[in-house]
């Protein structure tokens, strides 16, 4: 917020039943996707053989059930305990389980990643240690703001939005400051997901070094 000049808005951590509803809405539109698209011929000749199998109405939701896992739509989740009201602490600097960062039981977290401890002072450059930067490609000329970045990493990676670090919104582009240990995961969340209606790009952010060109 000190560094945006605006108030994070914390978003409510959606339940297992709300994950796996919001999964399989993104499944169906896919398939939808595919439907409006045709060139379908292909996979009629399969179709009409598994139909002579059993039931048709079996045969695509066994087919749909296959879209669904292949999202990650059949994975184990646990509920989330209810936030306080009070304002969202940065992570602290005593050992952490994984479990603190989706809200359930988990291993140890790292202390360390690359000689680094996993929550410490901000490093040079600006980037808190044991955290790493995400880019996203839209920014307050998309009408983007630091509530949509949380809780979209929050809502859709399954993310405590406690342990969301510092967030930058630019004209263009928008920097997330999220734990090293769940960058990739993140990262592959938020490019299959729509920001305020939009899909943008999204990477991890590298910094240039001092006196290198911007």
């Amino acid at each position: 917020e000190q560094l945006t000049k605006a108030k994070i808005v914390v978003m409510p951590v959606p339940t297992v039943a709300d994950l796996r509803t919001k999964r399989l809405a993104r499944t169906k539109s896919a398939i939808e996707e595919v439907l409006a698209a045709g060139e379908l011929h292909l996979f009629r000749a399969v179709l009409a053989s598994l139909a002579e199998q059993g039931d048709p109405m079996e045969v695509a939701a066994a087919a749909i059930k296959l879209v669904f896992r292949m999202q990650g739509g059949e994975r184990k989740e646990y509920d989330i305990p209810a936030m306080s009201g009070r304002p969202p602490e940065r992570p602290s600097m005593a050992p952490r389980r994984m479990g603190d960062l989706r809200g359930r039981a988990g291993g140890m977290l790292p202390r360390e990643r690359h000689g680094r401890p996993f929550n410490a002072a901000p490093g040079r450059g600006g980037r808190t240690m044991g955290m790493a930067k995400v880019y996203i490609g839209a920014g307050k000329e998309a009408g983007i703001r630091p509530g949509d970045l949380v809780g979209a990493i929050a809502n859709e990676a399954g993310l405590n939005s406690n342990v969301i670090g510092a967030v930058e919104v630019m004209d263009r582009f928008s920097l997330v400051e999220v734990p090293e240990v769940l960058t990739r995961e993140i990262i592959e969340t938020l490019s299959r997901t729509r920001i305020k209606g939009q899909k943008v790009a999204v990477r991890l952010f590298l910094e240039q070094p001092r006196g290198g060109r911007a």
